[in-house]
């Protein structure tokens, strides 16, 4: 999973290089070559996907991993996610959870990667194994961009998750911000307290 490792560490240089240097993109005799070296057949379209769909042990994949990965500004991610679609990177890969990567793009609350993905023809209502779709994600994410993407694309706000709508968990989301935002508002205003 040399692909995955690169995008773990931020290498999106080198991939940028692999990609102008025709790695995901091989010609019949380099695919054949290669296929040979392994010890089976050239079938030039899967040597193409064989870099991009290579997994770590959680079964994620470089675009997986481009989308969680925090160390990416949004640009460069955005860029990141273009190069690895434009070569091909299966858009509805799911990880040993069922995540897809619009899932994950919902999750994390990334609107560029999410419009990228629902431009490669990504599953809108696609399930994980917990039944979470990217929009039950978006909502839970209180990413109203992502929600706002996701139901320009027709994702479908009846689906339900542990008997819950999407606007159902964004509801409870919010209430869960603004108990969290009262509890550090009146802990700090305990602090003050003791300090007058």
């Amino acid at each position: 999973a040399a692909l995955v490792g690169m995008v773990q560490r931020g290498e999106l240089r080198m991939v940028q290089k692999m990609e102008q240097d025709g790695k995901f993109d091989p010609t019949p005799e380099r695919a054949a070559a290669e296929a040979a070296q392994r010890g089976g057949n050239a079938v030039p379209e899967l040597g193409r996907r064989e870099w991009l769909t290579q997994t770590d042990a959680l079964g994620w994949t470089a675009l997986h991993w481009v989308i969680a990965e925090g160390r990416f500004d949004a640009e460069a991610r955005d860029d990141f996610i273009q190069l690895l679609l434009g070569a091909k990177a299966l858009a509805n890969q799911e990880t040993q959870q069922g995540n897809t990567p619009l899932i994950l793009a919902s999750r994390y609350a990334r609107p560029g990667c999410t419009k990228a993905l629902l431009d490669a023809k990504a599953e809108v209502d696609a399930r994980n194994r917990s039944g979470a779709t990217a929009l039950h994600a978006a909502a839970v994410a209180s990413s109203a961009e992502c929600v706002e993407l996701l139901l320009e694309a027709k994702a479908d706000v009846l689906l339900t998750l542990s008997g819950k709508t999407s606007l159902q968990l964004a509801y409870s989301a919010l209430q869960a911000q603004e108990v969290l935002f009262l509890s550090m508002a009146n802990l700090g205003l305990q602090k003050l307290l003791v300090h007058v």
